[in-house]
């Protein structure tokens, strides 16, 4: 454990305790010591390998990372329910967030599942796959936001709804390991929001689709538990909420009947429809657009670009405008 009681009773982070002190397991109650080295991430063992709790948590420097996200008191909180205590590893509200990286079973997966479920709260899962190797675990070529897994954990197979829309139960991936965080300072996660499913229901992950859009975690402590259940609307919404409180802006329009003419044409150049979505013209290349949402598919695709115009929200690329250069996010409703 990261954290225990002094004596006290005050919750102590590994990182800030006395040597020598001593501490309690805030489950059980019995004295635990602190093992702080060179190798191993700084943490609390109970003395005799002993506790209440049967759960087997994960103790990685990335699994600390991830809970520094967020703010100290939501860090490993114990909930009791049915006359059994366990820690959360981040609770905020009505909202447990778990992270894993070393292997867990099948088995305790779904305790923990009905556990925090049984006991009122949300549940989001992140699991650190940077271990699988790429040739097992990769993007499809053939569709967008779509995984391939050779060999998949069976683990999800009884996973609850994992659709976008599903507030009280959420899994997520992270595939960075800690030499890929050193370099980039951030690490994005996933959410599986559909995967296979056999004859009998379960989930196989051999295929399995993510949500678009990503949640950067860095370390600040400044991550939304929400955002952990955003749909792809909610996503976008926070989005405007945002950009209404910087700026004033128009909203552009290709492909939706029933808007004005003016909605149609770009404000920089005189009766010119500004708007294709890809070439010179396009808005996603314009500096003065701040972002872009885009409803339906194939041919019946609507966008909507959000016009900042006089203002310029964006620095152009440097090279001639292409697709693979464009700098404006484009939200898929």
């Amino acid at each position: 454990m990261f954290y225990a009681l002094n004596k006290d009773g005050v919750k102590i982070d590994a990182y800030e305790a006395i040597e020598n002190e001593q501490y309690f397991c805030p489950i059980c109650n019995n004295p635990v010591t602190l093992k702080r080295g060179q190798v191993n991430t700084a943490h609390f063992a109970h003395e005799n390998n002993v506790c209440d709790d049967e759960w087997n948590y994960d103790m990685s420097p990335w699994h600390k990372r991830m809970q520094n996200n967020f703010a100290k008191e939501a860090h490993e909180v114990v909930v009791s329910h049915q006359g059994k205590k366990h820690r959360a590893d981040v609770l905020i509200g009505d909202i447990v967030i778990e992270f894993q990286f070393s292997p867990i079973t099948a088995a305790e997966f779904e305790d923990r599942n009905t556990f925090f479920k049984s006991a009122g709260y949300r549940l989001a899962w992140v699991f650190n796959l940077s271990q699988i190797s790429e040739e097992n675990l990769h993007e499809s070529d053939e569709k967008e936001n779509m995984m391939i897994w050779k060999h998949p954990m069976r683990i999800f197979a009884n996973s609850d709804y994992l659709g976008e829309t599903n507030d009280k139960f959420a899994l997520w991936f992270s595939y960075y390991g800690d030499s890929e965080y050193e370099e980039n300072g951030a690490e994005a996660l996933q959410r599986v929001i559909w995967a296979i499913k056999d004859d009998d229901g379960c989930y196989s992950m051999k295929r399995f689709f993510t949500m678009p859009y990503l949640i950067v975690m860095n370390g600040k402590g400044k991550i939304n538990p929400n955002h952990f259940f955003y749909s792809k609307k909610d996503f976008f919404l926070d989005e405007v909420s945002r950009l209404k409180d910087k700026h004033e802006f128009s909203i552009k329009y290709r492909g939706e009947k029933g808007k004005t003419k003016q909605s149609y044409i770009c404000p920089r150049k005189s009766n010119e429809f500004g708007i294709d979505i890809w070439g010179e013209k396009g808005c996603c290349y314009c500096q003065y657009c701040y972002m872009v949402a885009r409803t339906g598919t194939g041919n019946s695709k609507k966008y909507a670009s959000y016009c900042c115009y006089p203002k310029q929200v964006r620095e152009l690329c440097e090279e001639h405008p292409g697709y693979e250069c464009s700098q404006v996010k484009i939200y898929e409703l």
